[in-house]
């Protein structure tokens, strides 16, 4: 199945790659192809889904664009993650789960957001264009953790979640976790 990413328009549908499926999406970040209303969601064990750029939008209270649930395994290389509405997320790991970043622009519109939440999964972050937050840039709980690059983010990131702590993981990253 193929997705023509010249100026194609998915509207109000989810994806879900699950049972083991897997799902990559090539779209280069400026090719028109946009993709919203619904959620990208990798559910499950080796269920994989990969996003080679795109713009990506969400609304909801409590909604996430991106997510990572059961086992799953998201690969967000390149693209723009949106969400709007309270207390969203434009990525969310959940428990077990693994979402890698290696680019791409996050945003949270809503009220008391929290772009990257690692909800008891995990979420590995190499490299980001841009993070804009309404709330906080990170959080974590139910045992979740954000591991962050030092080359990204050379300093101590900010902007974390109350109740999360941040420290020197001593392999080159930062590692966000519960207090």
């Amino acid at each position: 199945n193929t997705i023509n990413p010249n100026g194609s328009q998915i509207i109000g549908t989810n994806i879900n790659v699950k049972d083991g499926g897997k799902l990559t999406i090539n779209a280069e970040a400026n090719s028109g192809f946009t993709y919203t209303a619904g959620k990208l969601v990798a559910d499950g064990l080796n269920s994989i889904l990969t996003v080679n750029g795109g713009s990506y939008s969400n609304s909801g209270a409590g909604s996430s664009e991106i997510t990572a649930s059961n086992g799953g395994t998201v690969y967000l290389n390149e693209g723009r993650f949106s969400t709007s509405g309270y207390q969203g997320h434009a990525v969310i790991a959940e428990a077990e789960s693994v979402i890698y970043i290696n680019g791409g622009s996050f945003s949270s519109s809503g009220a008391q957001s929290i772009v990257i939440y690692a909800n008891g999964g995990t979420i590995k972050i190499d490299n980001i264009d841009s993070i804009t937050a309404n709330g906080k840039r990170f959080g974590v709980a139910n045992g979740g953790t954000i591991l962050v690059s030092k080359e990204y983010s050379p300093s101590k990131p900010t902007s974390v979640a109350a109740g999360c702590k941040v420290t020197d993981n001593g392999d080159g990253y930062w590692l966000i976790s519960q207090e």
